[in-house]
């Protein structure tokens, strides 16, 4: 134990060493140097900023990098231009190629965030075949490098994911994709053909957030026969994008039993629905709804048909009924 215990302290020791000795050399290579200058430079002309002893130590070399990594997130411009020059002549760029194939998750993942952030391209072919890997952080980080790196992503590789998308994931994707949208041609629909439910959700996610109207009509043929979690995604995408045309989706969602869908339904048919939904909603209605069942079916009832809305509620004499007529008539807010 004290043995581990010193090992680790001398490396740790070693690294703040190397880490003074790299910072000043490398930030006068980065003023003094324009980056053809660096592309074209030469092992042995790094000796007089790096010394060739050093450079031979992988631990001074795994400083280096980290060293550059974290320049590398708060440079702009050339500088920026520079360090991955910088990174490629070094031969760094092959250490984190390399990494992919250790058998340790933590070294993969680092070098997933290196070959990421020196858009290292042409270790893509590597990255890829992580993109399914059993671990989640090597999983994560190598789709999130696909994405940053190819120039035509068509979104296969992410259809073709046997693991479930959590939350983090999906937020961390739509993030990168939205930004990626306007730059590069993104084959959104392919998400839709997933076997992997998840997958699919989350492609009607981004169809949502990306404004892709374009794609309302291949989601209108598929969306019958999905699974009920999946209809209230799409109900969501129809209602944003007030897709009118879908109002008979919408009503067969009305009356399929499903509680949690039929809401789904409700809400959105206040917006995008047709008389048929007034009917519907009349009927649920007049069976054994819940007080915020009511509440939903009413205010869509009232969006959808004023006159529907003003007929019925006057004629009933449920006091669930009047209270939540009174709350929707009332414009000051009194009956809440």
């Amino acid at each position: 134990m004290l043995v581990m215990k010193a090992r680790k302290t001398n490396t740790e020791n070693l690294e703040k060493e190397y880490d003074k000795l790299i910072i000043g050399p490398l930030t006068s290579l980065l003023f003094e140097k324009e980056l053809e200058e660096i592309t074209s430079m030469k092992t042995a002309d790094f000796y007089h900023y790096f010394p060739q002893s050093y450079l031979a130590k992988p631990l001074y070399k795994d400083v280096m990098i980290d060293r550059i990594i974290g320049l590398n997130k708060k440079m702009k411009g050339e500088f920026k231009d520079k360090l991955k020059a910088l990174y490629r002549q070094l031969g760094l760029d092959m250490i984190s190629r390399n990494s992919l194939k250790s058998k340790n998750w933590d070294r993969v993942t680092e070098g997933l965030v290196q070959i990421n952030e020196m858009d290292l391209k042409e270790a893509l072919s590597d990255v890829k075949k992580h993109v399914n890997a059993a671990n989640f952080y090597v999983r994560s980080q190598a789709v999130a490098t696909v994405l940053n790196l190819s120039d035509d992503v068509d979104l296969a590789f992410l259809r073709d994911q046997t693991f479930p998308l959590s939350l983090w994931q999906q937020m961390t994707y739509l993030r990168i994709i939205k930004y990626l949208s306007n730059q590069k041609e993104l084959k959104l629909e392919t998400l839709f053909d997933s076997k992997n439910k998840s997958i699919r959700i989350f492609g009607y996610k981004l169809m949502k957030m990306l404004g892709r109207m374009d794609f309302i009509e291949s989601l209108s043929k598929r969306a019958y026969d999905l699974e009920n979690d999946e209809k209230i995604e799409v109900l969501e995408v129809f209602g944003a994008f007030g897709a009118h045309t879908e109002a008979a989706f919408i009503n067969s969602c009305l009356t399929s039993g499903n509680s949690a869908l039929v809401m789904a339904a409700a809400t959105t048919a206040g917006s995008i629905g047709d008389q048929g939904s007034v009917e519907i909603l009349l009927n649920l209605l007049n069976s054994e709804a819940s007080y915020a069942e009511k509440q939903v079916f009413l205010t869509s009832l009232k969006d959808l048909n004023q006159a529907k809305f003003e007929e019925y509620t006057l004629s009933n004499s449920d006091s669930q009924i009047m209270e939540i007529r009174a709350h929707l008539l009332d414009p000051l807010l009194q009956n809440v």
